[in-house]
């Protein structure tokens, strides 16, 4: 599994997670590694980055702007989870609220 990481104002990442959709469907076997998450880094703004997981990087090029990044530099805890199993969820995050 590989990630990317990329900031979007408000809702503007909503066509790269109906990408992601799209392929996690058409890429049945290897559903439970798509992922999508989204950590808010400026509420006023409605700034958010967000992350996702991707089977191998030759998914990456349907997603222009996002950049690499190694798993340990994923959030350990963040916001909202978009699209993912849980249990693949739970390997790698936990949700910020569930800290408070």
């Amino acid at each position: 599994m590989i990630w990317a990481t990329r900031r979007f104002a408000a809702a503007d990442y909503v066509p790269y997670q109906d990408r992601l959709d799209e392929l996690m469907w058409a890429s049945a076997p290897l559903y439970g590694q798509f992922m999508m998450v989204s950590v808010e880094t400026d509420r006023e703004r409605g700034m958010n980055d967000i992350y996702v997981g991707l089977p191998t990087s030759a998914f990456l090029a349907q997603f222009d702007g996002f950049r690499i990044i190694p798993e340990e530099e994923l959030p350990k805890e963040i916001d909202t989870l978009l699209i993912g199993t849980i249990n693949e969820f739970k390997s790698h995050f936990r949700f910020r609220q569930d800290q408070r």
